[in-house]
């Protein structure tokens, strides 16, 4: 007898506990097993749709550059120009070429200089200084 029980009853009573708890370990197994499937399922399934993405993009890219050479060869065939920005180069005329020598033409041969509108601004404002005095 064990503390005032036969001993049948105290294997019985360590036999359920034992049984308890392994059962209890087996189900915690079986969760740590179904997050783990659960979560390499999810990993799968973005790396998929991760790819797929990919996929589209680098189709689109190509596809892009596909019209963009298209474009190329079709400026190219109609002699538009472009710069260094893709801008569209437009031939220079006369007018863009005497601007460009000459900044100030644009304003007419009677205007003045920004350099000779700021001197004589300057020298006004002097003028008037000097008669505040």
């Amino acid at each position: 007898m064990n503390n005032g029980r036969p001993e049948i009853e105290v294997r019985r009573v360590k036999k359920d506990i034992k049984d308890n708890l392994d059962a209890k370990l087996a189900l915690k197994k079986k969760e740590i097993q179904e997050r783990k499937a659960r979560r390499e399922k999810e990993l799968e399934e973005k790396r998929l749709q991760r790819e797929k993405e990919l996929e589209l993009k680098r189709s689109l890219r190509k596809k892009d550059n596909v019209d963009k050479d298209n474009e190329l060869a079709a400026r190219e065939e109609a002699g538009i120009e472009l710069d260094s920005n893709q801008c569209i180069k437009k031939p220079c005329t006369d007018i863009d070429e005497e601007i460009i020598k000459d900044p100030n033409a644009i304003l007419g041969s009677n205007s003045k200089s920004n350099a000779d509108a700021n001197a004589d601004a300057n020298a006004g404002a002097d003028a008037s200084a000097d008669a505040d005095v």
